[in-house]
């Protein structure tokens, strides 16, 4: 009964700041929650009465041999924006692999983290969730061991807050570059606007992190183009995207290292089928500079193209006159 109140408290408390951007943050009255088996099969189970995972909640389970715990769990939402979720699990040395997928049959992945740091076995998986909504999303978790003998405990800890934004503001005709430090795991977020119809290129040449990621969103958190590599079978594996007739407007150029995750098929153009929007980090990065280069070419709209044909053919009966 405690504990229920206790829960009940917690839960008014976090109402309290829904309003605020202290919501956004983790907050010093945290729920654990314990794993319940059987829970190794897909589609996995929800937790006893589907609860809400407030930022700071934390998942607790053990993982023996051969084992595979996968839960779905319904994960704090609210407002429109891009939000950053990590999911960092805890092992406490013990060799894990952490798994993040969507709610669709399919079970697409949204990230996937083998060690947190090259020296920390555990596993992180950061996931940028373009909401346009203020639903609360559902996350598919799955943990297991990097080896079928692993054995550990381990505390899955989740946690929300705003993605960082680098504003670049509004590209005009020519190039414009920008440069960045990547960092592990995470991807790096650039918004800018186009004044009117442009053709765009966006490349990372040039970057220290020679294998890159990048995808093109627009304002509603579609995308409208992406690249893993430019040339693999040249051995360029950094990423080009070149979009024509882009409508004015706002856009967000996302760059990570290899494998990120992200809802489209680089080789056929078009998308996965995830039920949400959004990017995932890729490895662990030693020397992760970037590079963005944007190259802006603006589009004649077709008004400003009749009146330049208009002007032609002026100019050519007065020669004809002559």
């Amino acid at each position: 009964m405690l504990n229920r109140s206790w829960t009940v408290f917690r839960r008014l408390a976090h109402a309290a700041l829904a309003t605020s951007a202290l919501s956004l943050s983790v907050p010093a009255l945290a729920v654990d929650y314990n794993e319940n088996e059987p829970n190794n099969s897909f589609p996995p189970n929800f937790l006893p009465g589907n609860p809400l995972f407030m930022s700071g909640d934390r998942l607790l389970g053990q993982i023996t041999a051969n084992d595979n715990d996968d839960h779905y769990l319904t994960v704090q939402g609210g407002g429109v924006g891009i939000f950053r979720y990590t999911f960092d699990l805890n092992t406490g040395g013990g060799d894990s692999i952490l798994e993040i997928y969507d709610h669709t049959a399919s079970g697409h992945f949204l990230g996937r983290n083998d060690d947190r740091t090259f020296t920390d076995r555990s596993s992180l998986v950061v996931f940028d969730h373009f909401a346009t909504s203020a639903s609360n999303p559902v996350f598919g978790v799955g943990i297991y061991g990097f080896l079928a003998t692993d054995t550990f405990t381990y505390a899955l800890t989740i946690t929300r807050t705003t993605t960082p934004v680098t504003n670049l503001g509004s590209l005009g005709n020519g190039v414009t570059t920008h440069s960045g430090a990547m960092t592990s795991l995470r991807a790096s977020w650039h918004q800018f606007t186009l004044g009117g119809l442009s053709d765009l290129v966006v490349d990372t040449s040039g970057s220290n992190e020679s294998d890159t990621e990048l995808v093109i969103f627009n304002s509603a958190g579609q995308i409208v183009g992406a690249n893993d590599d430019e040339n693999a079978g040249g051995g360029v594996y950094t990423s080009r995207v070149a979009l024509s007739n882009l409508a004015a407007g706002t856009y967000y150029a996302v760059v990570g290292a290899y494998p990120s995750f992200y809802d489209y098929d680089t080789f056929t153009n078009q998308p996965i089928g995830w039920d949400r929007s959004g990017f995932s980090g890729g490895r662990n990065v030693a020397n992760g500079g970037y590079n963005l280069r944007f190259n802006v070419t603006p589009v004649p709209e077709p008004a400003t193209l009749a009146a330049m044909g208009l002007g032609l053919a002026g100019v050519l009966i007065r020669r004809r006159r002559k």
